[in-house]
């Protein structure tokens, strides 16, 4: 039986998966907290919403990457 972890095409669509979900995460907050920063309502939550895309962004690099080395190492 083939081993599917290691399959490239898995690999690759692990990789579109998470590229893309970061993206629909991404721009759902970058909305949120311009239409807010455009009210101008209140502007701790855009620094909250900054930092949650900063973490996303981490973490899909770190997954990213772990996938690369993974790929690597076979």
């Amino acid at each position: 039986m083939k081993n599917l972890y290691h399959s490239p095409d898995y690999t690759r669509e692990v990789s579109l998966v998470s590229y893309f979900s970061f993206l629909i995460t991404a721009l759902y907050l970058l909305t949120i907290a311009l239409a807010q920063y455009l009210t101008q309502k209140v502007v701790k939550d855009l620094f909250v919403y900054t930092v949650s895309l900063f973490s996303l962004c981490s973490l899909t690099c770190s997954i990213s990457f772990l996938n690369y080395s993974d790929s690597l190492r076979t």
